[in-house]
């Protein structure tokens, strides 16, 4: 006679479970990983957007001789700023859109 317990019965009809397998997050930050690749390009992208409009506005304030700066510290006179009036602190255009 053949005797079976709970435990052989179980494991008889019962299927293996099967786990992903464990990850670290060096396995994750890779060209792998399809959510990493989009979480990279999406940074890449937005910090070279960034850094653009950044000089942009750079552009625009040095060559409108000044206008668009937003401190009354600002007014001394430099290379950026050479004959600084008090006008050049009043919202200029070219640059208020980037500053918002």
């Amino acid at each position: 006679s053949h005797h079976l317990d709970n435990h052989s019965l179980v494991s008889q009809t019962t299927p293996p479970l099967h786990y992903p397998p464990p990850t670290t997050m060096s396995s994750l930050l890779t060209t792998e990983n399809p959510v990493f690749v989009s979480y990279a390009l999406c940074v890449t992208v937005l910090s070279i957007k960034m850094s653009f409009i950044a000089w942009n506005t750079v552009y625009h304030m040095v060559n409108s001789g000044g206008k668009g700066i937003r401190n009354p510290e600002d007014l001394i006179a430099g290379p950026c700023n050479p004959e600084p009036h008090p006008d050049d602190l009043k919202p200029y255009p070219p640059t208020e859109r980037q500053r918002r």
